[in-house]
Formats: structure tokens, C-alpha cells, sequence
């Protein structure tokens, strides 16, 4: 059995050392981290509780998140009507279209390495793990940017991820 699977919220917050406010909210949704993930509506603690969970995610759960990671680069709308696709720049627009070839078997991992490269080079170091956390790279580049979200696209993040991944603290 999965050792994630049925985990308590304190179990989870003591092992994870998670931040005040993440155990405080955490504490007070639910007993059970089934229904924290379930009434989670923050993308980063989403994210965070899939690295931090005790089982690494299996080869199917991580092509997910990548999918679902390049889908909100693509999609996510912005407060003036555009996507966040629009204000990103050649090169970034290159590493992710790189990187979703080489999910669709289209790419060498020799030339997702060089867009990822590229890409971390012109991110001034911010997108070294791009090809894993694709949206949490270019939410910090739209914001670098200068470019504000809207809600609206925070909870398409979080639909888009939950979407992608089933809970995974459910047996």
C-alpha cells in the first residue's frame, strides 16, 4: 500500500515541516490530507504537497503534471483579456514548445536539455527545474514581467492541476 495514501494532516505537517500558515489552514480543513488536497485552492501548496509526498509519483502522474504544467503556460488567462502564452518571450515560447515535443516522443532529452538551458540562461536562473515545474516558472516570469494575473487564473491553475492529478492521498 501506498504510505501517502490515508495520511493524517499532522502526520503530514510534522513530517514536511510545513510552514504557520499552510498547517494552520491545513489544520482546520480537515483531519485527513484527502481533504485538504480536495479543498485546496492555492497552486504552489498544491505543487508543494506532490514533492513533498512520501512516494515519489509514478512515471504516468509526473507526464500529467507536465501536460498540465505546459497547458497553463499556454491557456492561463490575464487580467487584460490576453493568455500568459502572449507576453512570454521567443526563447521562453521555444523551451516549452521543445519541451512538449519531447513529451509527445517528438524531441531528444539532448534537445530539451539545450531549450532548458537557453531558457535558464534568458530566466537569469529561475527555470532551473523548467521541465518539471513548467507553470510555476512562468508565473515567476510573468510576474518578473510585471504582468499581474488575475484570479481567474489562479483558479484555472488550480482546476488545470487537480484536473491532471487525481487526489493522491485518497486509497
Amino acid at each position: 500500500m501506498n504510505a501517502t495514501k490515508n495520511e493524517t494532516t499532522p502526520d503530514f505537517l510534522r513530517r514536511t515541516g510545513t510552514c504557520y500558515e499552510g498547517s494552520k489552514w491545513a489544520l482546520r480543513t480537515s483531519g485527513a490530507m484527502a481533504g485538504v488536497w480536495d479543498a485546496c485552492t492555492r497552486f504552489d501548496w498544491l505543487v508543494w504537497m506532490l514533492k513533498n509526498l512520501k512516494e515519489p509519483v509514478d512515471e504516468h502522474t509526473r507526464l500529467a503534471i507536465r501536460y498540465a504544467a505546459l497547458r497553463i503556460v499556454r491557456e492561463t488567462p490575464l487580467h487584460d483579456g490576453r493568455r500568459l502564452w502572449d507576453v512570454l518571450n521567443a526563447p521562453t515560447r521555444a523551451a516549452f514548445c521543445t519541451a512538449l515535443r519531447y513529451l509527445d516522443g517528438m524531441a531528444t532529452i539532448e534537445e530539451l536539455a539545450a531549450a532548458n538551458a537557453t531558457f535558464a540562461e534568458r530566466a537569469e536562473g529561475d527555470a532551473a527545474d523548467m521541465a518539471i515545474y513548467a507553470s510555476a516558472y512562468a508565473d515567476a516570469y510573468a510576474d518578473a514581467a510585471r504582468v499581474r494575473k488575475s484570479p481567474a487564473a489562479r483558479a484555472f491553475h488550480v482546476r488545470t492541476l487537480k484536473e491532471a492529478v487525481p487526489n493522491p492521498f485518497l486509497p
